[in-house]
């Protein structure tokens, strides 16, 4: 049962008209499972009328919202609920004064946190470490010297793009730490393990980190090293910049060998597993993988994910997690061959060519935090035979 109503938005209600919503009945999901949305033809004002019925014993109610109706006042900075709810909604621009969304950057400054703030300190001082990463991140979002610019993909010319992307390693670390800092703080988990175990597989998958990077950094935030988002000017929006491509050409894929033991492929696992079904299987282009079980997406098994903290973690984290760690990658297929994540069917093949594509990166030097001045100052050295880098 959800809260959502057509009239919040404009690009809400269309979401909510692709997924045949409907008001007055149950109305079944793309995974086939049954939902109801009892307010989705509601205006602000029957929403308010039914919380004022309820708070005045008018109408039976499982509450009579008043801590709901305290948030909205406080956030809308004024004495009355319905008031402070009209002037959040005439700061509509884009999104104006929200409630529950803390960290959306679409506006510059989140009125309704600070409104909070202000209202109730001891109250809501908890939240107080919330308002300075969100206010981190909005300040931040374009400064491109916390970007990576190193493209994560390999185009049909045999090009990487050379520009400002998405966050750089270090960007990405420092982020994770505050995160994982304000949660604690805060007492607001909004990073689960589940989310580490998928933050820490991706960093691996990418070669952005050694393997268990994420798993470290969640070490030190448990043994009291909190580190909190610093307070920063705010970055003015300047265009995106695109300073050229690497050409590798198409036999990075090659250059690893089809039948390899490199991509999704686990040598451990086919050693020791030989008898417990753990078989091969070949992709369209005659590249061998691990036969790996499937979810309808990638998932990551939360009991798993505990056990792997608990009883693997410490190991893993000392034996790979280095810099000169020979292979990045790892951390991504250890978490496959315990069981902790699950591929999504019908991802196998662009797996295995990140994988791939990590590892040939790896080899030339092109992993981690990777500076533009580092890129052109190597531009005859990364490729070797294949040829040598382009910055146009």
């Amino acid at each position: 049962m959800t809260g959502v109503r057509q009239d919040e938005s404009h690009a809400r209600n269309q979401r909510i008209a692709a997924r045949g919503e409907v008001a007055d009945a149950l109305w079944t999901n793309e995974a086939g499972h049954l939902r109801a949305s009892p307010i989705l033809d509601w205006s602000t004002d029957d929403v308010w009328e039914y919380i004022g019925e309820a708070a005045a014993r008018a109408r039976p109610s499982y509450s009579d919202f008043q801590e709901t109706m305290r948030i909205y006042r406080d956030g809308g900075g004024s004495s009355c609920v319905v008031v402070a709810d009209m002037r959040s909604d005439s700061h509509r621009a884009p999104c104006g004064v929200r409630t529950g969304c803390w960290a959306c950057t679409r506006v510059r400054n989140d009125r309704s946190m600070e409104n909070m703030l202000e209202s109730d300190p001891q109250r809501y001082g908890y939240l107080q470490p919330l308002a300075k990463l969100r206010n981190f991140i909005s300040n931040t979002q374009y400064d491109w010297s916390r970007r990576q610019f190193v493209g994560r993909s390999i185009d049909e010319h045999g090009n990487i793009a050379i520009g400002a992307d998405g966050y750089n390693p270090d960007m990405l670390q420092a982020l994770l730490r505050y995160s994982l800092s304000a949660q604690v703080a805060s007492g607001v988990e909004f990073v689960s393990l589940q989310a580490l175990i998928a933050i820490d597989a991706r960093w691996s998958m990418y070669g952005l980190f050694p393997p268990f990077t994420a798993l470290k950094i969640a070490r030190d935030i448990e043994q009291g090293r909190l580190e909190f988002a610093p307070d920063v000017p705010q970055t003015p929006k300047t265009p995106t910049p695109k300073l050229g491509h690497i050409h590798v050409g198409s036999d990075w894929y090659d250059a690893t060998g089809l039948n390899s033991t490199v991509g999704l492929r686990d040598p451990m696992l086919e050693l020791f597993h030989e008898s417990c079904g753990v078989k091969l299987r070949s992709l369209a282009n005659g590249a061998l993988v691990a036969d790996y079980e499937f979810d309808r997406q990638v998932t990551v098994d939360a009991e798993g994910a505990g056990l792997f903290l608990d009883f693997e973690a410490d190991r893993h984290i000392d034996r790979y997690c280095r810099d000169d760690c020979e292979d990045w990658t790892l951390g991504y297929k250890i978490y496959l061959r315990y069981g902790t994540i699950q591929l999504a069917k019908g991802n196998t093949a662009s797996s295995d060519a990140i994988l791939r594509r990590t590892q040939w990166r790896q080899a030339h030097q092109l992993h981690g935090q990777r500076s533009v001045q580092e890129l052109e100052a190597r531009q005859d050295m990364v490729r070797g035979g294949q040829g040598s880098i382009l910055l146009d």
